[in-house]
């Protein structure tokens, strides 16, 4: 099950970087203002949902090694 997740995972965090990717390469070669401006606002949403991935992802290892350690100190 957790090979699962993990595969799972792994998988949002490509579709992830390549978004990013791609609109930073659209930001790049495109010098239109309102591409660039929208290649920007893409940018910044995939920023947020980004830090919120990473943040979920630090917070779900530190409820891991909580509960490895409450585990570990009941032995």
């Amino acid at each position: 099950m957790s090979r699962d997740k993990d595969s799972k995972e792994l998988r949002r965090w490509m579709i992830l970087i390549i978004s990013s990717v791609a609109a930073g390469a659209l930001w790049i070669l495109v010098d239109v203002v309102w591409i660039k401006k929208a290649a920007l606002v893409i940018l910044l949403i995939i920023g947020f949902i980004g830090s919120g991935l990473l943040y979920q992802f630090y917070e779900r290892l530190l409820d891991r090694a909580v509960k490895k350690k409450k585990n570990q100190d009941l032995k």
